[in-house]
């Protein structure tokens, strides 16, 4: 299987060292926001991202990327 990575525009989700919280990006770009659960950045990426129909990723400590799928809403 080949590596993927992400595209100009994509929405890219990376835990800090310093800290542990969850920087959210814009392929490429600086850092927007910073939260400190993982599924609140989940949250906030697949926000940023459905507005300009772009992909969500979170990298790795290694660099490794993982596109980050929208998480399924709760059925009754």
């Amino acid at each position: 299987m080949a590596e993927q990575f992400p595209a100009a525009g994509d929405v890219l989700i990376a835990k800090r060292d310093q800290d542990g919280h969850f920087e959210i990006s814009i392929v490429p770009g600086d850092a927007q926001l910073a939260v400190q659960q993982k599924f609140e950045a989940v949250r906030h990426a697949h926000a940023f991202a459905a507005h300009s129909g772009a992909s969500v990723w979170f990298i790795d400590p290694g660099g490794t990327y993982t596109r980050v799928e929208k998480p399924r809403s709760k059925e009754n």
